[in-house]
């Protein structure tokens, strides 16, 4: 028995991208039509299973290898395809002290000031008496 659902719900019980799915439409992997131009995609459990992972060669890394070398103390980082952490980031996993500079404040505009605001109890408690509460009800 079929059971049609739009591609976002079909990813979602497979566990897959939307896009992975659409794919899978576009090349007859997954089973599919359109009805007033919306797409849906069979989702039964006798029907296609969904679109299998890319190959370990084309997904993208996601980690990067650290090791430690035998005569040195400090670890080294090698990415393994390409760099996925920047110097800086890099300096503060390892322990260096080479902070990112803090950006500066702009000054203020000519609409701003430099006056804190009230604290937050007393401008409920302003707010308070100027409420009117609602007309009482006359059974």
């Amino acid at each position: 028995m079929s059971c049609w659902v739009v591609p976002a719900i079909a990813a979602e019980l497979w566990g897959v991208t939307v896009d992975r799915i659409l794919a899978g439409v576009r090349d007859g992997t997954v089973p599919a039509f359109t009805e007033n131009g919306f797409v849906f995609v069979d989702v039964a459990p006798s029907s296609n299973t969904p679109p299998s992972s890319p190959p370990a060669s084309l997904r993208p890394p996601t980690y990067v290898t650290v090791t430690r070398d035998a005569d040195e103390v400090d670890w080294v980082v090698r990415p393994s395809a390409g760099p996925i952490v920047s110097p800086e980031e890099a300096a503060l996993l390892l322990g260096g002290d080479a902070a990112p500079p803090e950006p500066e404040l702009p000054p203020l505009d000519v609409e701003e000031d430099a006056t804190p605001l009230p604290p937050r109890q007393m401008v409920r408690a302003a707010v308070a008496r100027l409420r009117t509460p609602p007309p009482r009800r006359r059974d």
